[in-house]
């Protein structure tokens, strides 16, 4: 089963958090090159300039259906201080084996977590604008030219007037489509290598209080860190 955890936590990393942001007050970055984004009239977006999130909503608490490779799951993702923390939480079943998965990443680390073996990894996360893994509030031509994406103008979506993005990347082989709503994929349907990836937001709350504690480590679960690579031509350490 493990491409399948592989490739529903590369679903997770669609959200994860980190990157440029905005001019303070707006949606739209000091930038004259970036991408038009679409911001409806009763949310304006107040990031900081120092954010390292890539979301323009600061906290919210979304749910998503998911279905990658066949596996349907639950899908719950908390965000807070723009995405600089982040918990994405996948629970599915396929042919009676079940699976439960945590990505947490916060103070500048990544937790991917097996639920089911109580066993994690913990890395460093540094973030960096890839197909895998979009800041879609600092999108540029060039970026998008490299993703191979095209804006496709705006879609409805859960009461939420949605940037829609087509992406064939054939460097990657991902090919589909989002539907974004203030930088957060509320839609997503794509391929990746031939293995299909969907996800589609069904409640968004941007009300609740998400307590400090959402973002800490379950209890019971054994954390190994995992070595950080040296410089190029030199082992890994030990």
């Amino acid at each position: 089963m493990k491409s399948i955890s592989f490739i529903a936590l590369l679903s997770a990393f669609l959200f994860v958090c980190s990157c440029n942001s905005p001019e303070k007050g707006t949606a739209e970055s000091k930038d004259e090159n970036k991408v038009e984004q679409t911001v409806d009239k009763d949310i304006i977006s107040d990031r900081p300039a120092d954010s390292k999130g890539k979301f323009l909503v600061k906290s919210a608490i979304i749910e998503f259906d998911s279905e990658i490779i066949g596996m349907k799951q639950n899908m719950s993702m908390c965000i807070d201080k723009w995405g600089e923390l982040s918990f994405v939480e996948m629970q599915g079943e396929l042919m009676g084996m079940k699976s439960h998965n945590i990505s947490i990443i916060k103070d500048g680390f990544e937790y991917t977590i097996d639920m089911t073996k109580k066993t994690g990894v913990k890395k460093p996360y540094v973030f960096k604008n890839n197909p895998e893994d979009i800041d879609f509030s600092a999108l540029t031509p060039e970026i998008m030219k490299e993703f191979g994406m095209t804006k496709e103008g705006t879609e409805v979506f859960l009461d939420k007037k949605c940037d829609k993005y087509a992406v064939n990347n054939s460097l990657t082989k991902m090919k589909g489509y989002y539907l974004v709503w203030q930088g957060i994929p509320l839609k997503t349907e794509v391929s990746v290598t031939g293995m299909s990836i969907k996800m589609t937001a069904k409640k968004i709350d941007l009300s609740a209080t998400i307590p400090a504690s959402k973002f800490d480590i379950p209890a019971g679960v054994k954390i190994t860190e995992e070595a950080e690579a040296k410089a190029p031509g030199k082992t890994a350490k030990k």
